[in-house]
């Protein structure tokens, strides 16, 4: 037969080497039982799992790295000494606003009558009503605003009376329309409110720190280059305008912050 094989092959590699008549491969002897196949469906799940972790891991990476790369790109500029994180929160004071009795009437007409109300630190107060109420009149007496009418009521700070100089150092006030600088840009127009009313102790490096942690905490630090605009040239959206004019207030953090338009007033508390 290996005669045979030679002739048509031509290989002397090739050959049969049987001790019997007929050569079977092992597989095809009766009574051969082929081994069970191993499971690898643990190993694969795993597997798996392995990277998909591996690839939340890698993208909560990437996105730490850009944050602090950005936010590196815009702090890391500033440099301040080490007591000038404490002047940014200058004579900050969490402070309780209470009012008693509050009326307000021109004239013959009575607009408020007899109202009361607390507000502690680090809860908002929204003074809701109907158009013509009084919720503007109600909140320009609130922030000690110069009305027409006789204004009556009992108005304390942590407990106590306080004169109107003390008062306007603790409190921020968001009227209800954005007087803004279209030429300005967002930066420019929060750090001239910055420069202008923060302590003059207080360096520009640490106010310029303290205006852009303000656009950061407003989710408006993105467009800090970004002029106000107006009619006739595009700028900032009417939301982004509101939270500017905001940040201009928000800025000197006050321990009181009215905002009118949606009316609120917030408490801050460190």
């Amino acid at each position: 037969m290996n005669e045979l094989i030679g002739s048509v092959f031509g290989d002397k590699s090739i050959f049969l080497n049987c001790e019997s008549s007929e050569c079977l491969y092992y597989t095809e002897v009766p009574g051969y039982q082929p081994p069970a196949k191993p499971d690898y469906t643990g190993i694969i799940a795993g597997a798996i799992s392995g990277v998909v972790v591996l690839l939340i891991l890698l993208a909560l990476l990437v996105w730490y790295l850009a944050r602090r790369a950005s936010r590196s790109q815009n702090f890391g500029d500033i440099h301040l000494l080490d007591d000038e994180t404490s002047k940014l929160i200058h004579d900050h004071v969490p402070t309780t606003l209470q009012f008693r009795n509050v009326s307000y009437r021109i004239g013959d007409k009575i607009v408020l009558d007899s109202i009361h109300g607390i507000v502690k630190p680090g809860q908002v107060l929204a003074i809701m009503g109907a158009s013509g109420a009084g919720k503007t009149s109600f909140l320009d007496i609130l922030a000690r605003k110069r009305k027409k009418g006789a204004v009556e009521g009992d108005f304390f700070l942590n407990g106590r009376k306080v004169n109107d100089s003390q008062f306007k150092r603790v409190v921020g006030f968001v009227d209800q329309e954005d007087t803004l600088m279209p030429s300005l840009t967002v930066y420019e127009t929060v750090l001239y409110s910055a420069l202008l009313r923060l302590p003059k102790d207080m360096s520009t490096d640490a106010k310029k720190y303290r205006v852009l942690e303000t656009l950061d905490e407003l989710g408006i630090l993105g467009i800090k280059d970004t002029r106000i605009g107006d009619e006739g040239k595009r700028g900032i959206s009417g939301g982004e305008k509101r939270r500017v004019t905001i940040a201009c207030e928000l800025v000197t953090s006050p321990s009181i912050l009215f905002i009118d338009e949606p009316v609120l007033i917030l408490l801050r508390s460190h």
